[in-house]
């Protein structure tokens, strides 16, 4: 495998507090899961336990869950009982009173990730090209997280060699990627990732703009892209401000991603680009990411915006919006 080097950041990469949900044997699995196993009501009843895959061993250091997501994880890998992949399941209780909520999780070789029944992300981390560090992806969840009773499902597949899934969901504290902002300046940061992953995808690293809005589906919002968007804006901060702010009006990609960088990053900066997206783009994805960043980045200029986006009609985005604005008002 190809190894990525991320010693920099990854060293840095904070926990934002007690894990809620981990990946461990508590998991359901199935290997032939009904069509309906995303649901939060399908029957899971007869479903097996998840299978701990383990790779704590010495011989498997560089792969362990706490080298892949860069902090202390009380997560393990783990999988369905077969090979080829199947469907998780966990279902958990949402704090009584919480103002954000993020996933991390990783996979080999793929994972859709549902909550409660909507999609919330889907990543391919080509582990076979990357190796793993680094590979984890962050998403803010707030858009899909119920009061009290909740299930997060997972669809992975295999296709060759190794396999697992890891993952983790955390209410409040820190950013999991907060620290990514400082490191991004170190200059044995930037080299790695600035060049070898823009080499990768034959993406000029000059066209900042072209990262977000062009760059394959399979690199979604990992911890890899993450760092290396940020190593790039450290030279380019022009470049990177006018790609961030393009979220208001360019393509529902570009949008996303963007929004996605400036809530991991908890960029105050950019608060006024998550109120333009929400207005222009409130049923969308990134209007969803745009109102639940509001959460941590917002003030009372954002409530008009999250007033009107808490009936646009498309429930992440109605969901983060009112609990953005309990969290504002109070």
């Amino acid at each position: 495998m190809k190894t990525l080097g991320l010693v920099l950041i990854m060293g840095s990469l904070a926990a934002a507090g007690p894990a809620l949900v981990v990946s461990d044997t508590s998991w359901k699995a199935s290997d032939n899961p009904p069509v309906d196993w995303a649901a939060a009501d399908c029957d899971d009843s007869k479903w097996g336990a998840a299978k701990d895959y383990g790779m704590n061993e010495e011989k498997w250091k560089h792969y362990t869950v706490d080298n892949t997501f860069g902090f202390a994880s009380e997560g393990n890998w783990i999988w369905t009982q077969g090979n080829a992949g199947g469907c998780l399941r966990k279902r958990f209780k949402a704090p009584e009173k919480f103002t954000t909520a993020e996933m991390i999780f990783v996979a080999d070789d793929t994972a859709e990730i549902w909550i409660n029944g909507e999609k919330v992300d889907f990543y391919d981390t080509m582990l076979g090209y990357w190796g793993y560090r680094g590979c984890a992806v962050i998403v803010d969840v707030l858009p899909w997280i119920a009061d009290g009773d909740n299930t997060v499902a997972v669809k992975l597949v295999d296709n060759g060699g190794e396999r697992g899934f890891a993952a983790e969901i955390r209410f409040d504290g820190e950013p999991l990627a907060k620290p990514f902002a400082a490191g991004a300046k170190d200059a044995d940061f930037q080299e790695p990732l600035g060049k070898d992953l823009f080499k990768f995808h034959t993406i000029d690293a000059k066209g900042l703009k072209e990262l977000f809005s062009a760059a394959g589906d399979h690199q979604q919002v990992s911890v890899r892209w993450l760092a290396a968007a940020a190593a790039l804006g450290a030279k380019d901060a022009a470049g990177l401000d006018k790609a961030l702010r393009a979220a208001e009006d360019g393509n529902e990609r570009l949008s996303e991603r963007a929004v996605r960088f400036i809530d991991a990053l908890a960029l105050k900066s950019h608060a006024d680009t998550l109120v333009e997206v929400l207005k222009a783009r409130p049923a969308t994805r990134s209007g969803a990411f745009a109102a639940a960043a509001l959460a941590r980045l917002g003030n009372d200029e954002a409530v008009p915006a999250l007033e009107k986006a808490a009936s646009c009609g498309f429930k992440p985005t109605e969901r983060a919006a009112k609990r953005t604005l309990a969290t504002l008002k109070k």
